[in-house]
């Protein structure tokens, strides 16, 4: 098989189809054994699933950045590296890994391809599972009034159900906090507006150090 290089890797991540928050691209390939115990060399679809399985084996919301990667070896194209090229490669939306000499080999940063803009509840991988999680959770509770006469029983039941939600959320630790919970029913529909607050993942340490004398 051929790996991409950077120019295609950049062009075709960019295409409105992979420019999404629920996809991750890869263009290494992964050194590991097969189900027969053979090592061999696998396409990038190998470090899809490797990411796959870290991010459904960890707590939901948590960042795979700096996680390091089961593979006996990583390759890229020659027309890019994980250390030169991180930068630019990051901000194209690829999710790619570096080895560290002596430790082994860990994902640089844990990225969807979303373009867009900067949000991080679309751009970083753990936030944007925390959110659709989230989102599918809450949704799934306010069906409890579905059915049900539009009164204010069922107004009292709706506000329970989605308080209950939100705090459970909370201290599973998918959401930091709620607020501004509204609840309307008009006609057949229940509107219902609720914010919440995700937990972002520390992706880069900025350090200042100041020089002083001192008396001795």
């Amino acid at each position: 098989f051929t790996l991409f290089d950077k120019s295609t890797i950049k062009t075709r991540i960019a295409a409105s189809t992979l420019n999404a928050k629920d996809l991750r691209a890869y263009a290494q390939a992964v050194e590991d054994f097969d189900t027969l115990g053979v090592r061999r060399e696998f396409p990038p679809w190998h470090q899809a699933c490797v990411a796959a399985g870290m991010q459904a084996g960890s707590p939901i919301g948590q960042p795979l950045t700096l996680k390091y990667v089961r593979g006996l070896s990583f390759r890229s194209d020659i027309s890019w590296n994980p250390l030169e090229d991180a930068d630019e490669m990051i901000r194209a939306g690829l999710m790619f890994s570096e080895t560290i000499e002596g430790k082994g080999t860990r994902w640089v940063r844990n990225i969807t391809t979303w373009l867009r803009d900067n949000n991080l509840a679309y751009i970083e991988g753990s936030v944007n599972q925390a959110v659709n999680v989230a989102k599918q959770e809450f949704r799934d509770r306010m069906e409890i009034i579905v059915g049900d006469p539009a009164f204010d029983g069922t107004l009292k039941a709706a506000k329970g159900a989605a308080i209950d939600v939100l705090g459970e959320l909370a201290s599973e630790g998918i959401i930091v906090t709620s607020r501004g919970l509204t609840i309307v029913f008009e006609q057949d529909k229940a509107y219902v507006d609720v914010e919440i607050a995700l937990g972002l993942p520390i992706n880069f340490v900025k350090t200042t150090i100041h020089l002083i004398s001192i008396r001795q």
